[in-house]
């Protein structure tokens, strides 16, 4: 909401209506307001934040997915003469998967991998680097783990009441990549125009 420009609205239509009115009154009504909106706004994103997705269109009603409808299917699924096990079971007879303590760590639906299937997770995140930087024109790049949030995105600093500090020096654990992206390319801008100026005044 702009506040000046709602003020000025209002006045010109008491004015055009002959009415009396107090600039002061005005302002008054306009923040009110304002304050008002904002909680409605913040009202209607509580509670559209709490509603699922809703399904397309298409999708039929059923207790569960037993009711789901085979559109199409590629191939025919092998055939066993055994009954086979969802691969979680086999995950954890090889050892290779712990849900027990997983979620003892992290609560449920998490998964510890462990031996050749965390090797195995590596190397696909090894792999993509790979493919990226290698045949794609990608840089990797590897930047500190901890930010100093005086010199963070604005994101960051309104966000820093909810981080707990682990310096001295008022550094915290980035939460994404993107603060460290933004701020390498922020910073990279920075030091081009400082150049910039120095070449000028060495000109």
């Amino acid at each position: 909401m702009d506040s000046a420009a709602d003020i000025l609205r209002i006045i010109q239509a008491r004015k055009a209506a002959g009415e009396p009115f107090a600039i002061a009154t005005v302002v008054r009504t306009v923040a009110a307001t304002a304050a008002k909106a904002t909680e409605l706004r913040q009202q209607i994103d509580a509670l559209l934040a709490s509603l699922p997705n809703l399904p397309a269109p298409e999708v039929p009603d059923g207790p569960d997915e037993s009711a789901n409808q085979e559109i199409r299917r590629h191939g025919e699924p092998p055939r066993f003469n055994f009954d086979p096990l969802p691969h979680e079971a086999i995950g954890e007879k090889l050892g290779l998967m712990d849900f027990a303590r997983a979620a003892k760590l992290s609560g449920s639906r998490f998964i510890v991998l462990k031996g050749a299937l965390a090797r195995f997770e590596r190397a696909l995140a090894q792999f993509m680097l790979d493919l990226h930087t290698g045949e794609f024109g990608y840089t990797e790049i590897s930047p500190p783990l901890l930010a100093r949030l005086p010199r963070q995105s604005k994101q960051l600093k309104h966000d820093r009441e909810k981080w707990k500090p682990v310096s001295q020096k008022d550094h915290a654990q980035s939460k994404c990549s993107s603060t460290n992206r933004f701020n390498l390319k922020r910073f990279r801008s920075s030091v081009s125009r400082l150049a910039g100026i120095a070449r000028r005044r060495s000109a």
